[in-house]
C-alpha cells in the first residue's frame, strides 16, 4: 500500500496501516501530541508519552469510524481526498498536505526573554 493514501474498505474489511505525520510540542508541563491530517490531539507528561495517548486516539478514531460506517465521510471533512481507483479498480483516500512554515514576527512585540 502506498504510505500516503488510505485504501477506502468494505464494512469489515481489514485496513492496511498508513503513516501520517504528527507534531509534539510543550504547553506548560504537559506535551500534546497532534495530527493534523485526522484533527486529533491527546497529552502527557512527557512527548513519548502524549504520543502513545495520540495513538490510542487515532485508534479508537479509526475503530468508531469504521464501525458507523462513515470512514470516508469522516476523512473527507478532515480535508482528505478521493483519488481515482488504481488498476485494482480500489478508490483511495489521500491525507491533506501538511507543511510548516515560519511567519515574521513584528519586532515591536516584546518577547519574553
Amino acid at each position: 500500500m502506498n504510505a500516503d493514501s488510505i485504501h477506502v474498505p468494505a464494512r469489515g474489511e481489514k485496513v492496511e496501516e498508513a503513516r501520517l505525520p504528527i507534531e509534539i510540542f510543550r504547553e506548560g508541563n504537559t506535551f500534546v501530541a497532534h495530527c493534523p491530517a485526522l484533527r486529533l490531539a491527546s497529552h502527557g507528561p512527557t512527548p513519548d508519552k502524549a504520543e502513545s495517548a495520540l495513538k490510542a486516539a487515532v485508534d479508537i478514531f479509526f475503530e468508531e469510524i469504521q464501525r458507523m460506517g462513515t470512514l470516508e465521510g469522516a476523512l473527507l471533512e478532515c480535508g482528505w481526498q478521493k483519488v481515482q481507483p488504481d488498476t485494482t479498480g480500489q478508490a483511495r483516500l489521500v491525507p491533506p498536505t501538511i507543511t510548516t512554515r515560519d511567519i515574521a514576527v513584528p519586532s515591536s512585540i516584546p518577547l519574553p526573554a
